[in-house]
């Protein structure tokens, strides 16, 4: 998903919800889905609106995501240069490859 679309008005219901344990005499232990309220649901909203809950804590540095796409332009520029030489060759240029930090 897009950042830009995180930081606009969505909210996924997911994240202003968690599991509660219940304990029932009659049906025993049950989990459910309750609404957070107040300073946890402010506290989720404002994990999901930021940028900085990927495992390294915060966006990797460019020259990473340089690397990474490397393969990706260079495979590119090669489909591209051939279609240069053969009119007839069908370029084959696949998706852009997803960033292994991203949502």
């Amino acid at each position: 998903m897009a950042r830009t679309k995180r930081r606009k008005h969505y909210v996924p219901e997911w994240v202003t919800r968690d599991y509660v344990k219940i304990d029932d005499p009659h049906h025993g232990v049950m989990w459910t889905w309750v609404q957070l309220e107040g300073e946890a649901r402010a506290k989720q909203i404002r994990w999901w609106h930021e940028d900085k809950h990927y495992y390294w804590g915060a966006r990797p540095p460019k020259p990473f995501r340089k690397e990474h796409q490397a393969q990706y332009r260079s495979n590119c520029r090669q489909q591209l240069a051939r279609w240069r030489r053969e009119p007839d060759f069908e370029v084959q240029i696949r998706r852009k490859p997803v960033l292994p930090y991203w949502d």
